[in-house]
């Protein structure tokens, strides 16, 4: 299957037209905006503790940050024979979709909006691609994304069927072409409404979701065992624009400045990332993407640190040294070693992790069978 490469979307990024002030933020975080511990509005651990720590390179992850914290990696456990995937699912990070499945998950649309010289001002259209690639340095994923999709969640901010949500190009990886939403602000009169629609100042709101689920374990190293894709989003077709009451039109009319996210290490909380917006995009030029990603995706199977296929007291040592705060304390390794699901990892996760190797969750019931990259699979 042909796959959407980084270089492809390096291409975009030379069609791109940076202008100077945003107007328009648009970024991704992996918080719906539905208040409670995994609320985008109330940052707290594991969000304000470092998003990532990338063995080989130990490095942090370089892509665009958003409005409230550290929420732009979404983590993906595979899926596994044993239905491993399930049994630790939970509804608390990082699987905020709350399905009681680490194989899939969704990024957070969310936008915010600056005024500008006019008056009676409303997003009038939103166009968007999630552009999806195996990052570099990625040595070919061995583990897959099996699908994504986009929905818009708050049809009420847009004239009726005046969505859609957009299609995947079913590619390898898959990555969402033609989300689209538009406001019309004229009411019966016929008068200029904006009463329902995205109105500045505005600050975050939740538009839509980017839903993803990862497809089934493979065997293979710990390079490959740990896939990681990058999400672009990408100015289409409909553009990005903004609408102004006839009676108080601006001064000298200009293009909508839209931003991808704000500071480029991913993971300042609050007022810090507010600081320092990404470099914004022409929002009436397709394509437009940011130089940097809005997202990163990791699929790794949730405690297998090793990365053969299965947990165990391999795994046990890392876990003993992130205790020992021999290692950062970081999303990471919360992902990979809170089986508790409270957004820490501490003794609690001992005992989780000492049942899960009495129990060999990985085999099916069948202890003849690993279920891992050295048994039957």
């Amino acid at each position: 299957m042909r796959k959407l490469t980084f270089a492809a979307i390096a291409l975009l990024m030379v069609a791109s037209f940076a202008v100077a002030q945003s107007d328009l933020n648009v970024f991704l975080d992996v918080r719906p905006d539905t208040g409670g511990i995994g609320s985008i509005t109330t940052p707290a651990a594991p969000f304000t503790i470092g998003q990532d720590f990338l063995p080989p390179n130990l490095a942090t992850p370089i892509c665009n940050g958003g409005g409230a914290g550290e929420g732009q990696i979404l983590r993906l456990s595979p899926r596994h024979d044993s239905g491993f995937h399930t049994m630790l699912g939970g509804v608390a990070y990082p699987n905020f979709d709350a399905d009681n499945d680490l194989s899939t998950g969704s990024f957070y649309v969310y936008a915010e909006m600056s005024d500008k010289d006019g008056g009676g001002d409303v997003l009038s259209s939103l166009g968007l691609d999630f552009l999806i690639a195996d990052a570099p340095g990625s040595l070919g994923n061995g583990h897959q994304i099996d699908t994504v999709s986009h929905t818009w969640t708050d049809l009420t901010l847009w004239s009726p069927l005046g969505t859609a949500d957009g299609t995947s190009d079913l590619l390898d990886p898959p990555s969402i072409i033609g989300a689209k939403a538009v406001h019309v602000p004229v009411a019966v009169g016929p008068t200029y409404n904006v009463t329902t629609g995205l109105t500045p100042p505005l600050g975050m709101t939740q538009v839509s979701e980017l839903a993803v689920a990862a497809g089934d374990f493979v065997c293979g190293s710990y390079l490959l065992a740990d896939s990681t894709f990058e999400v672009h989003m990408n100015v289409n077709n409909l553009l990005i624009t903004r609408a102004f009451n006839p009676a108080t039109p601006p001064a000298v009319p200009s293009a909508e400045a839209v931003s991808f996210g704000y500071d480029s290490l991913g993971g300042a909380p609050f007022a810090a990332s507010m600081s320092a917006e990404d470099a914004a995009i022409d929002g009436s030029v397709s394509p437009g993407v940011s130089a940097l990603p809005d997202g990163i995706i990791r699929i790794q199977l949730k405690g297998d640190f090793t990365g053969d296929g299965i947990v165990n007291n391999f795994d046990s040592g890392i876990f003993v040294a992130l205790q020992a705060g021999q290692l950062p304390a970081n999303q990471s390794f919360t992902y990979m070693f809170d089986f508790t699901l409270d957004g820490v990892v501490n003794n609690f996760d001992s005992g989780a992790l000492t049942a899960i190797f009495a129990g060999n969750l990985m085999n099916d019931g069948d202890p003849a069978d690993q279920r891992d990259c050295f048994g039957d699979e």
